[in-house]
Parts: C-alpha cells; structure tokens; sequence
C-alpha cells in the first residue's frame, strides 16, 4: 500500500508538511509520502499607522509605538507586544494601536486575543476594514474557514480596492478546494496591486494545485523579483523541487527562507523533511524541534519527530511526541494511525471529510486505514472518490490498484498501476507491484526492461524477489530490511522481555513434561498449507509432544479449518487480538518452540516473533526463503533444497531432515484417487458425447480443451511446491532444474525423496531442454517412469507423512537441547538412528482405506490388519490409530472395534477416540470403562472425558467418574502420594463451573467455584503468582456462576498485574450485569470494551442493545453500534432485528434507513415477512412515520432501491397489498422529485457502517 503519510500508516513513519495555501501556520494535513507540500503566504496582516491622528498624547508614547511597529517588522514580536501593551495601558482607545496589538498576538499564535483586540477597535470605529481582514485571517486560522470566507467579503465590501484582502480571500478558498474563486481572486489583487508578493505567492500555489508546474515556477520567481527577501516564496519554491525530486535545490533554498525569517515553523518543518529525505536524521530532528520551538503547539513538528524517533528505533521518544501531537492536534489522524489507534483515526478522517468533503488527500488517507483493517470494499470507494476529486493523484490510483489486487480484480489492478505510473513515471511502489502483478497473469511483455528499473528501486519484497533473477545476497538483504522494520513494528509496543520456560532438557518417552510446540499462522483455512499439512498436528506424539495452533486468520467455515481445529490439542482463534496480546499469550503458554508457518506472505504478522515469546523460534513452510531476521533461530530445510554450502544466503541456522523438507497429506486425504474403483471417468458424465453432439448441431463451433503435459511444467527462478506435490502423487514425472536460492530447488527435493530424482534432476537449461524433449517425444521411455512413479507413491519417503512428523520432532527436540545446553543455534542434520528410527519391516499403513469408502470396507480392512498390528512401527501406529480414530466419530460402541482388532491401548489411542466420541457422552463412557481395563489412564484422558459429560449435562455421570478416579475424591488436590491418584487442572475444574453456569445451576456452580479458587489461594500462599490462563478461566466461570462482584474484582485485580481481562470473560460480565439489572455498569463495561478496542461478542451486542433499547437510551445503541463495527465487528441479523425498529420508534427515521441499508448491503434481510402487521417492524410502518415522503424529502433522504422492494415484498407476503401499492406509488413520486434535485441513488459498499447521510 502506499502510504500518503511518509510511511505506512501502521508502526510507520509519516512525515506531514505543511500547506501550499496562504497561511503562516498551516493546520495539520498529512500529505504526501516522499514529497513536500509548498509553503504558504502569511496572509497578509495591515497595519494602519495613525500619525498625528491623537496629537494630544505625549511624544514618549509615539517612541513607543514606533519601536513596536520596528520590532514587529524585524519579527521580535514579544519586544513589540511590550511597547504596544505600554501604549495600551495609557489609550486603551487608539485603534491604530489596537490593529497593531491584534497583528503581534496573530504572529504569537494567540489567535483569541487578536480577534479581541480586533473587535474593540471595530467597536470604536465600525468601518475598520483591515480590522475585518485580520480578524478573517485569525479565525482561518483557527480552521472556521466559512466565518473566515464572510469576514473577508465584509472587508471588501467597506474598500474594494483592498489587495490584502483579495489575497487572501484567496487563500480561504483555497483551503475550501474553490480553486478557480481563489485564482479569481488572486487576479483581481493582482490587477490593485502588482506588486503584492503574497498574491502572486498564491497563484503560483494555485497553478501548482492544478498540475501546472511551470506557471507555478513563474509565479514564485515573479514574487523573489519583486521583494528577494519574501521568505514563504522561497519556500514555496524549494517546495516545487522537493516535489520533482531534486532536493539539493529544495535544501538551498529552504535555508534561504529560513535565514531571511529564522521565525518561520512551516519552513523549518520542510528542511527537516529534505534532511530526512537525504538521510540526515539528526539535522532532521534538529529542524523539527526548531519548528517546535518557534511555534509551541506545532502538530505536525511533534508528529515528524515522533516518525524520525520511530525510525531510530527510539520508540519511548516516538511514543511521547505522537502524543503530544494529538494533544495539540486532537484531529492529527497520522498519530492515531502510529499508535496503532485506528477506530480514532477514522473518526478524525470523517471529521476531516465532514468539514471538507472534497478533501482529497483524508479519502486516500481514511481508505489507507480502512485497508490496514480489512475493510478493503470501503478503502476502493475512497480511493475511487480521490480520484474523480483529483485525477492527477498518482497514489491514489496505486493505491485502488493494491486494493483492487488484495481484493481479486487483478485486471483493474494491472489498469490503475499502469494509470499511476503515467502520471509518475518515478514511482518504485508502483512499478515493483505492477511487475509482480503481470508475473501473476503471466504477462511477460517488457519484462526484462521492468526489471533493469526495478534493480535501482527500494520497493521489492520478500515474496516477490523469490521469483525476480535478482542476486541471492540481495535477496537476503531485503528480507534483512523488512525483518528489521518487524522489529521496529514490536518495539512500538513497548512489552519488557518475556521470561522464558526454565532450560531444562526434555527427553523422548521419559514420561515427564512433554515438549511444547507453538505453529502461528493466518492460513488455517482452505489454503494449500492446511492442504499440505492437515494431518501433521494430529500426528505428533502426545506422549512427548503437546501442540497449540495460534490462528491468525477467523474461521472460513472450510473443511480445512474445522480439520485443523480437530486434530490440534489445542486451537486458539486469535484473529482478533493484537499483535502483542498473541505474543503474551504464547509466553504464557510456556512455548518451547515457536514456528512461523507465514513468513513474509499475506496475513502474516511477524512482529509477534519480533517479541521474541518464545526461547527457540523457527521459519518452516510458508516462506520458501530466508526470513533476515535475527529473532528466528532456525530453518527447516532438508540437505538438497538448503546445501550447506549455501549457508551464507541464510540469516538462520539450517536444520536438514532427513530426505525431503516438504510435508503433504495425500496418503491422509486422497488415498481413493488409487482405488480404481473411485476413478471417475468422463463418460460418466455424458462427456464426450454431449459435447460433440453439440459441435455437430452449431456450424463453425470449435471445442477448446486446456491440456496438461505429461511432463509437468516448471520453471528455474521459483519451480514446483504444491504443484510438484500434486504432479509427483498423480504418478506424472516432471522435469526440474535447481538453482542457488531456496525456491528454485523445491521440486528437487520433491523427486529426489521419490528414489527417482535422477531421473527428473538436470544441472542445465540445455539439459532441461533436452530431457523434457526426451520425455515428450519417446513414450516408452515416459510410461516407464510415469509407472515406476506409481509404483512407489505408497512406499517412498515423500508421502510417508507419520516419518516426516517424527523427524519433524526429532529436530525440535535438537533444537530445544541445545538451547537448554547453553550452545548457541548452529546447524544441524536430522537422522533416524535413534530410537525412535523407522524399522525395516513393511509399513501397513499403506494398507489404509480412503476416508471416502464404505463402513463395510473400512471394517473388513480392520480385520485384516488385526494380526499385523503387534509389530508394527511407532510411525505406523501413530498412522493408523490417526485414521482410525478419524473413521469412528459416529461409533457408538468403538471399544467393540478395537477389541477385534487386538491393537496396543495407549494414552494415545483411547484420548483421539475420547476426542472422536466426544459427540455421544454415553458411548465416550462406555469406550472408557473398556480401555481402563487395558491401559493405565492419564489425567489427559481423563479431563477430555469430563468435559464431554459437562458439556452435555452428564453432571451425575461426571461426579461418580471424579469419584472413582481421584483418592481421595478431591478435585482439587494438587499431589497425592498415590502414583495412582489423578489431580484436575484448575482450567477443567473451571470449565465445569462454567456448564454449571450455563445450565442454570448455580449453586452448584458457586460451590465447586470456591473449591477451585481455594487453589489460586493457595498458589499466591506459596509465592506462584497465576498466569493470564488461570485468571481467564477463573473470571469465565465466575461470572458464568453469577457471582459478578467477585467477577469485577478479579478484573481489576487482573488489570493490575498488567493482564488485559478476557474477552470471554468480559462479555460474561456484561451479560451478567444486564441480568442482575445493573445496567450502568454493563453500559461502562462496554465503553471500556470498545476504547480499548476489544470487540464484544455478538450474543452479547445483542443482549446489551436490546436491553438499553427498552429504557429508551437509543443514543447510546448507535454510538456502540457505530464503535463497534470500525473495530471490525459483525453484525448478525438479529442485531438489526433489534436495533432498527427501536431507532425507528425514537423518531430516526435517517438513521432506521441507515441501518436497514447496511443490513441489506451485508445480506441481511431482517424483516421478510413481517410487513407492517406488527408495531415493532417500525421500519415497514408507514403510519409510524417511516415511509412518510415528507420527512424523508425534508431530510434530504434517498434509500436504495431494495428497501423500497424489500418492504414492499413484506408487505405482499402479509397480504397488505393496498399498503404495498402505495408504498410503490411512494418511491416513483420520490424518486421523481430527488431526480429534479440531481440527487442520486448510490448504494454503499458490503459491510459499509460509516456514519452520514444516505444517498
């Protein structure tokens, strides 16, 4: 995204400038990126001398009152405020003095007083024409440009012939975007005065505006040619070269105005610019603080310092200066953006837009921050309104066309880069993004001269530069810088370092703490990597392994997510919680390995790692390249895709499976693409006889057909990943050609891991050429390979998936052992020689049925493996009981099953049927009765039982259960002696008060409550101080048993210690306090909720909405629905259901259509068929005011199109058809009288909740 703000508008930095309009202190805007805004005219302030007017005073308060005018005109303004003040005190009357005292307070900023002093001597003399003028300039200056603009036209109309106020009536205009009324007015002063500097300095900012550069040049030159010391036009000068890149010109001349007026802010916040801009950060800042000094409450000064520190690294100083930026700017959006305060920032922008709505710049800059929060439909319409405002905006179009490719139109992507490029043909972003983008729809046309300008540019990423020719070091170097910004990104948070789990050594099998394995991710979803490793976190060891998966992205709904979300031990949505938040998270959970499945791919957020949450953290999968960054200890990679000998283009250590680094799921999930029984062919869809039947009947048609080759295509700079996969498990060769970077030697390791690499591996583009000609040409020889392929798919190495995880936790056992022995990270090669290696006996879990296949076949298959099962292998076994396990989720008496099948009961097996079973709690107790006869249980299994009878009001089943399991019986004991006794965690205990509570039941749930809080007593008793998890489940499931007080306390115990409260938890609370009445405190809670920028949940947005609603307080519901929905809330239909009819019975009928239009614009239909037949569907009622043509055309008020028909189909459905005819009638007499207005119909965009009017 390019930013209109120097910098992204996320942990970047952004450098404002100040405005090319004709104020000397301009209000704050931030512009553009790398460029610098012109500076602008002072408005031109008179000073009236009455000499001789009052000849009766004495001739020491004339000395007075000349040295005040002296000092003002050499810019010592404190010295002449105390001549004018002594002149003051003896003729409070003299209005020539009063001018005076009014111009020095405008200089020192105190724009109140000017006005006052301004408006006494209007008092005395009412026609006071250039006391108009300065008060117009005094209240422009305080952002009322309209009162600005009327005073302006009172003090022409008293003297047409005023220049100065011609001049900077222009300038009003100006900020007013009334561009060709500012170049009027410019001229006229022009023609009353050629030689006022300040008008020609305006013009020249006008011509500048309109893209007219040369005109502009002319116009500031004209202006140094009249006065060589007018300051703002060499300022405005140095601006026009800052814009056309040529910054030392810029810098001469920026120095220029400041030498001619060392009190010039605007000039010195430039020259800090151009410092910054040739990277001079430490002149920069110097600017920057002079800009500060000579204008204390300078926004923009405090902003560009606080960007400069950020840079540095210097965060605290970041931190300060951004907020005294909005302390003297509560509107300075790019602050907010920094702190990462994005809901206040659009708030500004809308208020920038509301005062300005042809404000350019705030649209990119609001659809800037609505795409940093995925709100990319809206960011389109912004940028599209920039541009229709101003056509020459390269950004603006590039910055439609990131989100026009974020969003999928890569065609109208390709359009507005090429558009942005046009008009500014030295656009890096721009032109990087536009060659990745052809790459994308394989559009080559002047590639090779793309590159030639990319190799000069600063814009290429990470992802990108996999594919780009560029050298490895290079490539190395860029993953370098953006690892280096992560950490910046972190650092903004401020978090102190995370203390770390204790470095003890964990052993394989030793029954003790298992090995903690963190996975973060945003592609938990239908993406290929759940595609590719969907089985993987099922099929670590239990015994040794205990695995979380942090999803950073929300649920699609795909099979793919709700695979992983089942074979993970734990599964944690964290898609909505910032960044540091996630990294806490992860600390608590006492992560021993964290592993980054993203890298620098899309929805990534790498300054979690940059925190550093866990004590060993590692690159794998999703970023086939080296990350740059110092905070990643490893990379998983295998001998052939990473040769040692190319450890230099590295900034990891690399870790080398055994044979192939690259995991897939095939055997897993597309085992019966082998049976030939589910082969499909295309006859049995009628193909293609239908289709020539059809070639027949219409002349000159032609049939298309997209043919793959048999030799699978692949090219050298970034070869085949999943797509080898794919090829490689279909039984087709392919043809492949390594290079040096990562990338290009995938498809390598791929066929290596077959046993048949050679065969598909060649060292040169001849030979590649030669042997895909081979391939192609001899079809002997291609069938041969093609069925040697075959032949080993079930036996090979690279679909072998139970081996890959096991050697996958080999290398983390490595890697968390020599952290614990002090070493540090080096590299390292994973055998299989251990005890945990492979056997040389004929793996059965080849033999395994397709999960597709019939009940039947799946039993008969388990006969047959009966008498294997004993010998086989740790990995075979792990397969099995995984597919197993995975084929009995609606057995209801599995323990018959695997009594056949003579299988060894493990923890292991009997927790994954618990887990499968966990639908039917009869069937879960009966499986566990069984298999406690044959196995030693663990609290593991136990737990996962309990909570199944919880869940499903099993209470009595579940206390006979703790009964027989714990001696003594007592939940909460912590140790027994006993090596039998089990002890519950204090979350089990947690989540059974929390049924208990949902249920209803809750005394029971109070009283187990006080048996689990004994625990955390007793805890701090000794000095362990509960982490964030125990306080989270303990505040669930107090306010789930109703005891909100205690509920209350913990929060702010919790807020304390520095723990954010759960949300969960919060959202309990809030419910809770509806219920017992207290709906104040609940209101509060919520306000809370939303300034910190935790979104509740929608049950809990309803019950809150609908509960206020009924005390009338319907304010306070817009104001939360609006709060909550820019932090990325939503709705459901029942909130709209709720919230409409009750904004419609307060009489707000244009907020009710605002509503009902965004439910429609979001899918919602929230009355169907109610029509009007009920009071409560307020929005159908035309006798409750809703549809009545009056208000609506006093309101100014056109809705859509659809809720004409969607009320009009309720009212049909009811059969109201008299009403509906009428409301027909409604909208073709409206829609007629808006049409004679030229007022238009838009609908806004999907999910679009931005507050004002309706069009």
């Amino acid at each position: 995204m390019i930013s209109l703000q120097n910098g992204p508008a996320r942990g970047g930095a952004a450098f404002a400038s100040a405005r090319d309009d004709a104020d000397a202190a301009a209000d704050f805007q931030v512009k553009l990126e790398p460029q610098l805004q012109q500076q602008p005219s002072s408005s031109s302030l008179s000073l009236v001398s009455f000499k001789g007017r009052d000849s009766q005073h004495e001739v020491d308060e004339e000395t007075h009152l000349s040295l005040a005018h002296q000092m003002y005109k050499s810019g010592n303004y404190k010295q002449a405020l105390e001549h004018s003040s002594t002149v003051y005190e003896k003729s409070p009357l003299r209005t020539d003095n009063l001018l005076l005292l009014g111009a020095i307070y405008y200089q020192l900023h105190d724009y109140d007083m000017c006005i006052a002093k301004n408006e006494e001597a209007l008092r005395l003399e009412p026609h006071f024409a250039e006391c108009y003028g300065n008060m117009a300039n005094a209240w422009k200056e305080k952002g009322d440009i309209d009162l600005a603009i009327r005073y302006y036209l009172i003090s022409i109309e008293l003297r047409p012939n005023f220049a100065d106020a011609w001049s900077n009536l222009a300038s009003a205009y100006m900020r007013k975007g009334r561009l060709n009324e500012a170049a009027q007015c410019c001229r006229q002063a022009l023609a009353l005065n050629p030689l006022l500097v300040d008008a020609h300095s305006n013009l020249g900012n006008l011509m500048k505006a309109q893209g007219l550069v040369q005109e502009a040049y002319s116009c500031y030159v004209e202006a140094l040619r009249i006065q060589p010391t007018f300051a703002i036009a060499w300022s405005n000068l140095a601006g026009l070269f800052m814009e056309s890149g040529d910054l030392n010109k810029a810098l001469h001349y920026y120095k220029e105005a400041v030498k001619l007026k060392p009190t010039f802010p605007d000039a010195y916040l430039n020259l800090g610019n151009v410092y910054k801009g040739l990277g001079m950060t430490q002149d920069a800042i110097m600017c920057y603080q002079r800009a500060a000094q000579t204008k204390p409450n300078y926004a923009m000064a405090f902003g560009n310092l606080a960007s400069t520190y950020y840079e540095r690294g210097q965060v605290d100083l970041a931190i300060l200066h951004y907020k005294q930026a909005i302390t003297y700017d509560p509107r300075f959006v790019e602050a907010f953006n920094n702190l990462g305060n994005y809901s206040d920032a659009i708030s500004c922008y809308n208020e920038v837009l509301r005062i300005d709505p042809t404000a350019a710049d705030g649209l990119v800059n609001r659809g800037n921050t609505y795409k940093e929060i995925g709100r990319v439909n809206e960011a389109i319409q912004d940028y599209i309104r920039a541009i229709n405002i101003r056509p020459t905006m390269a950004e603006a179009h590039a910055n439609l066309a990131s989100a026009y490719k974020d969003s999928g139109h890569v065609e109208a992507a390709i359009k507005s880069y090429k558009q942005a490029l046009m008009l500014r043909p030295d656009f890096p972003e721009a032109t990087c993004n536009l060659l990745h983008t052809l790459q994308c729809v394989c559009s080559w046309e002047d590639r090779d001269k793309m590159f030639k300008e990319m190799s000069v540019l600063p814009s290429v990423q990470p992802f990108h530069a996999i594919a780009y020719p560029i050298d490895p070091m290079l490539a190395l170097e860029i993953s370098r810088k953006y690892a280096a910004h992560c950490s910046i990104v972190a650092s903004r948070f401020a978090l102190p370092p995370f203390k770390h789990p204790s470095p003890v050594p964990i052993r394989k099998d030793s029954g003790g703490e298992r090995l903690r394995i963190g996975y973060v991710s945003s592609d938990f979803g239908n993406h290929p990597l759940s595609h590719l490793m969907g089985s993987v976190f099922g099929m670590h060891n239990r015994e040794n392994v205990e695995v979380f998966c942090y999803a950073l992205s929300p649920y699609d709904g795909s099979e793919w997510r709700q695979r992983t979300q089942f074979e993970a031990e734990h599964f944690i949505d964290v898609s909505m919680m910032s960044s540091d938040s996630i990294a806490k998270m992860i600390n608590d959970d006492k992560i021993h390995v964290l592993v980054n499945l993203n890298g620098y791919t899309k929805g990534a957020r790498n300054e979690i790692f940059a925190m550093q949450p866990a004590p060993v953290q590692v690159s794998y999968m999703g970023f086939p390249g080296t990350t740059g960054a110092t905070y990643i200890d490893y990379l998983v990679t295998d001998e052939f895709v990473s040769p040692t000998r190319y450890a230099h283009i590295y900034s990891e250590k690399l870790v080398h499976l055994p044979h192939c680094y690259f995991v897939n799921d095939y055997k897993q999930k597309n085992l019966d693409v082998l049976d030939p029984n589910c082969q499909h062919k295309r006859s049995d869809y009628g193909l293609p006889e239908d289709t020539c039947n059809i070639l027949k009947r219409v002349p000159n048609s032609a049939l298309w057909l997209l043919r793959f080759p048999a030799a699978g295509e692949n090219r050298p700079l970034c070869n085949a990943h999943t797509t080898g996969t794919d090829i490689l498990w279909a039984g087709l060769p392919m043809v492949t050609l390594p290079l040096e970077k990562m990338a290009t030697r995938v498809a390598g390791s791929l066929c290596l891991a077959t046993g048949l690499g050679d065969e598909m591996i060649v060292n040169s583009m001849k030979e590649y050429e030669e042997r895909a000609v081979s391939l192609a040409l001899d079809r002997p020889k291609l069938q041969a390979l093609t069925n040697k392929l075959k032949a080993v798919r079930m036996t090979c190495p690279l679909f072998d998936t139970a081996r890959w995880v096991r050697n996958l936790e080999r290398s983390y056992f490595k890697m968390w052992n020599i952290h614990c022995s002090g070493q540090q990270p080096h590299h390292f090669k994973v055998t299989e020689d251990d005890s945990e290696m492979i056997r040389s006996i004929k793996p059965i879990h080849h033999l395994l049925p397709s999960p597709f296949t019939s009940t039947a076949t799946t039993f008969l298959f388990l006969r047959r493996l009966s008498s294997a099962a004993p010998s086989t292998s740790k990995d075979s076994y792990f397969a099995l009981i995984h597919h197993i396990t995975n084929t009995m989720k609606n057995d209801l008496h599995p323990e018959r099953t695997l009594n056949k099948l003579r299988l060894p009961v493990t923890s292991e097996l009997v927790f994954r049927v618990l887990r499968a079973t966990s639908s039917s709690p009869s069937a879960s107790l009966r499986f566990f009765s069984w298999a406690r006869l044959h196995y030693s249980p663990t609290s593991l299994e136990l737990e996962q039982l309990l909570k199944t009878l919880a869940r499903h009001r099993h209470f009595s089943s579940m206390w006979s259960l703790i009964t027989q399991m714990l001696n003594p019986p007592n939940p909460f004991r912590k140790t027994n002696p006993n090596p039998q006794s089990f002890s519950l965690s204090p979350e089990t205990v947690c989540f059974i008060i929390e049924e208990y509570g949902k249920h209803g039941l809750i005394d029971h749930s109070v009283e187990l409550f006080h048996g689990a809080y004994a625990l955390v007593r007793r805890m701090i008793r000794k000095g362990l101080v509960p982490d964030k998890k125990t306080y989270s489940v303990l505040v669930n499931a107090w306010c789930s048993s109703g005891k909100l007080k205690e509920a209350r306390e913990f929060l702010e115990e919790m807020s304390r210690k520095g723990f954010n409260p759960p949300v969960r938890g919060r959202d309990l609370l809030v419910e809770g306090l509806l219920n017992a009445g207290y709906f104040e405190s609940a209101k509060d809670m919520v306000r809370k909720m939303i300034k910190e920028g935790t979104v509740p949940d929608v049950a809990t947005f309803n019950a809150m909405v609908e509960t206020v609603c009924k005390s009338g307080e319907v304010e306070f519901c817009v104001d939360m629905y609006y709060g909550v929905c820019n932090l990325g809330f939503v709705p459901d239909v029942n909130s709209y259901k709720i919230l409409i009819p009750a904004v419609s019975k307060a009489g707000r009928i244009d907020e009710a259509f605002k509503l009902l239009n965004n439910a429609i614009e979001a899918g919602h239909r929230p009355f169907p068929s109610q029509g009007s037949s009920s009071k409560s569907a307020g929005v159908y009622d035309v006798d409750h005011n809703v549809w009545t043509g009056r208000e609506m055309t006093e309101m100014g008020l056109v809705p859509i199109s659809r809720c004409f028909d969607m009320v009009t189909d309720g009212l049909k459905n009811c059969g109201k058809h008299d009403l509906a005819k009428r409301i027909e009638q409604l909208e073709v007499s409206l829609q007629s009288h808006w049409k004679d207005k030229n007022i238009f119909s838009i609908p806004g965009p999907v999910g679009s909740v931005a507050r004002g009017r309706l069009f």
